[in-house]
């Protein structure tokens, strides 16, 4: 779905998160912001937990491999498609061959990029979510 043609500075897929197995270990993990997440999944009509890209400070490149809708949420880290500016809390449809990019962070810390359907990881513990400790 995407390539990585650069990397930020900590980017992790994110959904709400891991619940009932502290018990063993394993941390809540799950999106920082989850108000951001949440509405991002939402104006695409995506269910609230899908997985979306936390992205924290710096911004990755990213290629698209395939069609989709996205909405960025969160933090205003100056987000551009095709290096034309684009604003958060909007739809935008994307193409094979798109390529998002993020610049100056003027706001926040994390933004959220949240694709129609959420991001298909493999689903460990009922989350998608990464985490360094599990």
């Amino acid at each position: 779905m995407i390539k990585v043609l650069r990397a930020g500075l900590y980017t992790s897929i994110q959904d709400m998160g891991r619940i009932g197995y502290r018990n063993l270990g394993v941390p809540l993990s799950g999106a920082m912001d989850s108000i951001s997440a949440s509405f991002a999944n939402a104006l695409l009509n995506n269910d609230k937990k899908n997985a979306v890209l936390e992205i924290t400070m710096v911004g990755p490149k990213l290629e698209f491999l395939s069609s989709t809708t996205i909405v960025i949420s969160g933090a205003d880290m100056s987000p551009k498609l095709n290096n034309i500016d684009i604003l958060n809390n909007k739809i935008y449809a994307i193409e094979s061959g798109d390529i998002i990019s993020f610049g100056q962070l003027k706001n926040g810390l994390r933004c959220y990029l949240a694709v129609s359907g959420g991001f298909q990881t493999e689903n460990v513990l009922k989350s998608r979510s990464f985490t360094e400790e599990s």
